[in-house]
């Protein structure tokens, strides 16, 4: 239930803006009346210390618009309000870029009197429109719940304190306002890398499929071995490297040679059973009377 007795009050008084300030713009063409503002609530992650003034206001025929900046930072972001806007009535703050995180509450008074000022776009000082520093709360940005899922659509959703564990293999890093997770060095997987040596890349030329395997895929009368620290390729059956042609014209050449050598044999067989003749003639012992 809003507590009209003190949006009353606020109506006729400098509120939200510091007592004493002009609330005139930095032309003196414009300014803002007292009862323009009944209420005003801004929460921001930032500095306590900070101090907020209206640095603009668009007055036009069909809404207002209030800017609220910080003095040495930036613009935090504006109110829109509508003409036609009831009394009492709240609008939210749009923050700007530089405030992503920024929420703030207007509590309209009202607009009647602004029909009596000039319409325009005007800017205003700190010194004339500085804000109490009631209206401005410090906030914490926190996570309110972590959710994970995997490749097989798995989901969990945690809330409350929420604990990360790094199980095998698995380090973190402080990273100042961020958490790095990476792999680590013998931590229950894996060996220690061995930064010195140099990985294969490719073999002539052909690289590895995505998960980095490499095939040796044997041909006709290929065989391997295993051995120390690499492959024994081995010809198992000679496989010849002719073509059909050139392999009959050898067959031929090779069955005219059996033929030729196998007269040889025949003659050298005929000659060794003259030589044994005469041998035995020779040595043949004959008795003269």
């Amino acid at each position: 239930m809003q507590n009209l007795d003190f949006l009353n009050l606020n109506t006729v008084r400098n509120y939200p803006i510091k007592d004493g300030l002009s609330r005139v713009s930095s032309d003196s063409l414009f300014t803002i009346p007292n009862d323009l503002i009944a209420d005003l609530n801004i929460t921001s992650p930032s500095n306590p210390g900070v101090r907020l003034f209206i640095s603009r206001l668009v007055n036009t025929s069909t809404h207002v618009l209030i800017e609220i900046s910080m003095k040495d930072i930036g613009v935090m972001g504006t109110f829109n309000i509508p003409i036609n806007t009831a009394n009492y009535s709240d609008i939210w703050l749009v923050s700007s870029s530089a405030f992503p995180n920024t929420v703030g509450c207007l509590t309209v008074g009202s607009l009647i009197n602004l029909s009596t000022l000039p319409s325009g776009d005007f800017s205003f000082d700190i010194s004339s429109t500085e804000l109490l520093m009631r209206v401005f709360t410090p906030a914490s940005l926190g996570v309110n719940y972590l959710s994970f899922s995997d490749s097989k659509a798995n989901k969990v959703t945690l809330t409350g304190y929420v604990t990360v564990k790094a199980e095998s293999n698995l380090q973190f890093r402080d990273g100042g306002d961020t958490v790095i997770m990476d792999a680590g060095e013998n931590l229950g997987l894996n060996k220690i890398c061995d930064d010195s040596g140099i990985p294969i890349k490719t073999i002539n030329g052909v690289k590895p499929d995505s998960e980095g395997n490499f095939y040796l895929l044997p041909g006709d009368c290929v065989s391997m071995e295993n051995v120390e620290y690499g492959i024994l390729l081995k010809d198992s059956c000679g496989k010849p490297c002719v073509g059909c042609n050139e392999i009959g014209e050898l067959t031929n050449r090779l069955i005219s040679l059996e033929s030729e050598l196998l007269k040889i044999r025949d003659y050298v067989n005929n000659t060794q059973g003259v030589i044994n003749q005469l041998t035995n003639l020779i040595n043949y012992q004959c008795q003269c009377e």
